[in-house]
């Protein structure tokens, strides 16, 4: 016995020898392989690849694996191959390989663009490549692999063979390049998806609206999970975190591309999976390695894929084992307890057959070795083995007694619990007999419709219970279902019933056959749908009123579903597509409009709203009718939201604007002629406004002269205000239509000088204040510490651009905050940017605010103003060789930047004049002025504003009488105006000039003609600078100290060091402060804020304006705006550390 075993095992080693030897290949040759992965280490994918590699080259000896991570799943800039690049070269150094292997695309473009420089001459084996193209391979060489092509069809046709009632496949991709890939790959296979199903593809949203909509996909739906890494806002996710959010909102099955989103919610599908993609690639570097070329190996175009499936989700979704394709893995199963228990049965009668040979053996040995003992200790001793025999029997007998009685339980259990089921479903379910047509199953459903109980019913027939004619119909379905093989859908048929009258019901029939497929039992399934049929007549009433009511309206009135379908629709559409409303209802646009891209865009449109339940709002959309006829409509669409909070149907209410978008391009046409005159209407305003700007300056002058009296503004102050502000007014939108006309007419010229930018800053911040603060805006100037103290420029023209931009700021913004920052990006560069949080603009009508006399508002801001000042700020921004950028969104707020170079120059802050400070009068002697002026409100304005601060005025009607005055009276210095009867001021001055008593005397000209040329004319007769009218205090009295060099007496000394108030606008606390209040915020503790915020003003003044600031927000409950208000402060501190 133990000879024959030994033998039986020389034996099996010998053919084991024999039969495996052991593999030779490239033993005696060591071999170094370099592995390129595009992800990283703990990815699955990455590790699956990995893992297949590794099952093959694990089978073979001195194979050398490298392997570096390229990381660009989550870190990829245009720099990361070139810094791969220099790290492979210092690391591999003195390493050479006899093969590449690489995984996924970024590895591949890697090879492709380093080959000729890192490896020129090793051959390279790729996969996980999607899509690849053969134009991929032209410019390398020595290579082959496998393709990674997800099988979207193979998966789509699963999906609708699984769930032949999906009407809507939802594709979430992302924007990777891979994302990218796949979204190609299934617009280039919708046209073979059958059209009754719907697709959507959604792959550039962020998370939390993915989630939303998956959360309110209808039941029909079904997801196709891609890829998702990163969302809209570019935040990354692993492949097992997307995919799970996803599955964790969504109510509908969910299939997916790859094996690793296996087990995280997906259902299954035609996978690509990372192990076969390693492991096929590995066979083919092996091929590689024993001699052959790669070149001479075909590139394995078709992916190895496989059908996967997840064992817990197709139990979730009642989906069967059966139902999926033969051979197909499936993870997560568990063994089934019927399988443990036969294999314990079978192993459990294997080892007692064993038992049984053994001790049967062992007796007979023992009996021949005890055939000399006597007879009676021979029958004991089989007394004795067959009382353990019997015991082991018994046993034996009863544990499968007790299993039985177990089964007999479970089948107990199983069979109450289908019960239970069965009478508890809103349906009625009944069973009968294929030979007679009796009833074998009654449920508790039947019950209540029919008003028949089971035991009335069972092995009966319908003859018994059913007028005649309805029961023969029954049994002719039911000889129908046999004969077809296959179940029947009875949509609709009357039925009478004991106590509810008759009914109408929509009934399911299914054949049931045994082992031999010979009928068996017909399986019923019948719903009471009378209701349901009474409501749709009343609707079909309702629409019929409706349809009176609507086909009365001329614009178009519809109502589509989520199959494109018309549900509802008015005459008047029906006239747009040339069909009658009863041909439309039910019919697609696509079979009235021929224009492919009209009709996706509808739907599309249809699909967004009824998916975010928002009306959606189209100010002009085209519609191409069956006669190519092209139709402009506006049109407004809203979801029609269910009971259970969804929509599947969308009301379109549409209004033809064709004729007037011929008249808007008439229109058009005609603002085209009329750009021709608008030289014409330049020159014209020119002229006037001389006669324009002279009554301003009696208007402005003697306000001006006014507002001095401090005694008498304290009575009228009001009043006079409320004149000069007017008058500037007027001023502003004269001198805007007067630039607009010198822009037109290329006569604008700059005057540029010394701009001492701190004083320059804050006069605008300040003016800019006091507006915000009437509008309870927050004011917020940012100045960057680099900015230089002098600059050469055009003070008058940068002034005028950034009073406007930073006026229209606080003019469209109603709540909320204009910033104003100004740095200096470069040595030669200051960075203007005004920012806010006002209306927004949309982008479509972005251009239009820069066109002269437009504005763009809402319907709930009305503001005033010319229309001008962007278009000239534009302008001027041009001209200074910059350019004036600006962003916006609608209801968030504007952005408007330029970048203005300068010539930096160095001024003393102590030249620059106190623009908060009332002179009222000058050190030295007496100053002599001369004001020559035909019109006398205009020598009067001059004579008592010089007066009042103490000059020694004497005048002159016309430029004859202005030189015997100066001849006898040689005054210090002339103010000229230039038009004036019988001697104006050019010829005035051209004869002073040659006069040698007086021929030095400063003349200064005064005109209304601001046009550059006359300020030329002027200074070429030999005035020495010029001032336009109106005359305004502060310029006149600067051109005095410019040309007299007088020291001005001031009222009180309110004298401010380089701009110290630039940025009190709004100061914040120290960051620490900051972070205090970021947490009360976050925590909801608004008394402790304002307990703080009060501590805060009282321990510094220079707080106050934030802290007013967050008491209004919090006033206001506006906790989350609070919280960004303080933010802002933070994230700049945080810049200013960094």
């Amino acid at each position: 016995m133990i000879s024959r075993f030994f033998i039986f095992i020389l034996i099996f080693c010998i053919q084991f020898i024999c039969f495996n030897p052991i593999k030779q290949g490239y033993a005696d040759t060591s071999k170094n392989v370099l592995y390129l992965n595009s992800y990283h280490s703990g990815y699955k994918w990455s590790d699956d690849i990995l893992r297949g590699i590794h099952s093959v080259f694990n089978k073979h000896r001195n194979l050398h694996l490298f392997t570096e991570f390229m990381d660009t799943k989550r870190f990829f800039d245009k720099n990361t191959f070139d810094h791969f690049k220099e790290y492979l070269k210092i690391k591999y150094k003195n390493t050479s390989f006899d093969l590449i292997l690489t995984s996924d695309d970024n590895a591949f473009k890697f090879i492709q663009m380093n080959q000729s420089d890192l490896f020129t001459e090793v051959p390279i084996v790729f996969c996980g490549v999607n899509y690849l193209q053969s134009s991929d391979l032209k410019s390398m060489k020595n290579v082959t692999g496998v393709n990674e092509k997800a099988d979207i069809k193979a998966t789509f046709d699963l999906i609708l063979k699984l769930h032949p009632t999906t009407n809507l496949v939802v594709f979430i991709c992302d924007q990777t390049s891979t994302g990218q890939k796949i979204v190609e790959r299934i617009q280039d296979l919708q046209p073979l998806f059958p059209h009754s199903v719907k697709t959507m593809i959604v792959d550039d949203i962020e998370m939390d609206d993915l989630l939303q909509m998956v959360a309110k996909l209808p039941r029909r739906s079904v997801i196709y999970f891609t890829t998702f890494f990163r969302d809209a806002t570019g935040r990354f996710f692993e492949y097992d975190e997307s995919v799970s959010m996803v599955a964790n909102y969504s109510n509908v099955p969910i299939y997916g591309v790859w094996d690793f989103h296996l087990g995280h919610g997906i259902v299954g599908g035609m996978l690509t999976s990372g192990y076969f993609q390693g492991e096929t690639a590995a066979k083919l570097g092996i091929t590689i390695l024993n001699g052959k070329s790669a070149d001479s190996i075909p590139i394995i175009q078709k992916s190895p894929n496989r059908y996967m499936f997840d064992m817990e989700q197709l139990k979730r979704f009642s989906l069967r084992v059966t139902d999926i394709p033969e051979s197909s893995i499936i993870e997560n199963q568990k063994l089934q307890i019927s399988s443990i228990f036969i294999f314990s049965i079978l192993s459990v009668g294997i080892l007692s057959f064993i038992v049984i040979f053994l001790l049967f053996n062992n007796i007979k040995r023992k009996s021949a070795e005890k055939n000399l003992k006597l007879t009676l200790d021979h029958l004991e001793q089989r007394v004795i083995d067959r009382t353990e025999e019997v015991t082991l029997a018994n046993e034996k007998l009863n544990l499968e007694l007790e299993e039985r009685r177990r089964t007999e339980r479970a089948l107990e259990q199983s069979h109450h619990f289908l019960e239970t089921l069965i009478d508890n479903l809103p349906v009625a379910v009944f069973t009968k007999d294929a030979k007679m047509g009796a009833f074998t199953l009654w449920n508790k459903q039947c019950e209540i419709l029919y008003g028949l109980t089971a035991d009335q019913v069972l092995g009966k027939t319908d003859f018994e219970f059913f007028p005649r004619k309805q029961a023969e119909q029954f049994r002719k379905n039911d000889h129908l279902t046999f004969k077809k093989q296959t179940r029947i859908d009875i949509l609709e048929e009357k039925i009478d019933t004991k106590n509810h009258g008759q009914r109408i019901v929509h009934t399911i029939k299914t054949p049931i056959y045994d082992e031999n497929k010979k009928p068996l039992q017909l399986l019923c399934i019948s719903e009471d749908i009378t209701t349901r049929k009474e409501a749709e007549e009343e609707i079909r009433h309702q629409q019929e009123f409706l349809s009176n009511v609507i086909d009365t309206d001329p614009n178009f009135i519809f109502v589509k579903d989520r199959e494109d379908k018309f549900v509802l629709a008015n005459k008047a559409m029906a006239d747009l597509c040339g069909t009658t409303v009863q041909n439309l209802i039910g019919k697609k646009v696509s079979e009235f409009n021929p224009n492919k891209d009209e009709v996706n865009r509808y739907f599309v449109d249809n699909e967004a709203v009824m998916t975010t339940l928002q009306p959606k709002f189209i100010p002009e959309q085209s519609f191409t009718t069956s006669q190519n006829e092209v139709h402009y409509i506006q049109i407004i669409k809203k979801p029609l939201i269910g009971k259970d909070g969804t929509a599947d149907k969308v009301l379109c209410v549409a209004t033809d604007i064709t004729e007037r978008k011929k008249t808007e391009k008439e229109l058009e046409n005609a603002r085209i002629a009329a750009e021709s005159s608008n030289l014409a209407k330049s020159e014209f305003l020119a002229n006037m406004s001389h006669d324009l700007r002279t009554p301003l300056h009696g208007i402005l002058g003697f306000t001006q002269i006014l507002s001095r009296n401090e005694a008498l503004m304290k009575e009228i102050g009001s009043a006079v205000d409320t004149i000069h502000n007017s008058g500037e007014h007027l001023l502003m939108m004269i001198n805007d239509i007067l630039d607009l006309s010198k822009i037109e007419a290329q006569k604008l010229d700059f005057r540029e000088g010394e701009i001492y930018l701190p004083s320059f800053l804050q006069t605008i911040s300040e003016i800019i204040r006091v507006r915000a603060s009437q509008q309870r805006i927050a004011f917020i100037v940012n100045t960057s510490d680099e900015l230089p103290n002098g600059i050469i420029g055009d003070e008058t023209r940068l002034r005028q651009i950034l009073l406007n931009l930073l006026g229209n700021a606080v003019k469209f913004t109603q709540e909320g905050e204009v910033r104003f920052t100004v740095k200096r990006p470069e040595k030669n560069v200051l960075h203007f940017k005004i920012e806010d949080t006002g209306i927004g603009i949309p982008k479509e009508k972005i251009d239009e605010i820069f066109l002269p006399f437009h504005q763009v508002t809402n319907n709930f801001v009305q503001v005033e103003g010319t229309g001008l000042g962007l278009a000239i700020c534009k302008k001027l921004v041009f001209m200074m060789k910059s350019e004036l950028n600006v962003s916006s969104e609608p209801g968030k707020g504007s952005c408007f930047e330029f970048k203005l170079p300068f010539k930096e120059t160095h001024i003393s802050s102590d030249i620059v004049t106190p623009k908060d400070q009332k002179i009222i009068g000058y050190d030295g002697r007496v100053v002599r002025i001369l004001v020559c002026d035909d019109k006398i409100t205009n020598r009067d304005v001059l004579s008592q504003l010089l007066t009042d601060i103490g000059f020694e005025v004497i005048e002159a009607n016309n430029g004859r009488v202005c030189l015997e005055m100066a001849l006898a009276h040689r005054p210090d210095i002339i103010l000229m105006d230039l038009m004036m009867p019988e001697m104006d001021g050019f010829e005035a001055t051209h004869a002073l000039r040659s006069m040698p008593e007086i021929e030095d005397t400063i003349v200064i000209a005064i005109s209304a003609g601001v046009f550059s040329q006359t300020r030329q004319d002027s200074l070429d007769a030999g005035c020495n600078d010029f001032i336009p009218k109106p005359v305004l205090t502060d310029e006149l009295l600067e051109k005095i100290s410019k040309h007299l060099s007088i020291k001005w007496q001031y009222s009180k000394d309110k004298s401010l060091h380089d701009g110290q108030q630039l940025n009190q606008a709004l100061v914040p606390p120290p960051i620490h402060v900051l972070d205090q209040f970021h947490q009360l915020v976050i925590s909801g503790r608004i008394t402790e804020i304002k307990r703080q915020l009060k501590q805060l003003v009282e321990n510094d003044p220079k707080y106050i304006p934030f802290a007013e600031h967050i008491q209004q927000l919090a006033f206001e409950f506006r906790n989350d705006d609070i919280q960004l208000f303080i933010n802002r402060f933070r994230e700049n501190e945080t810049d200013k550390n960094k």
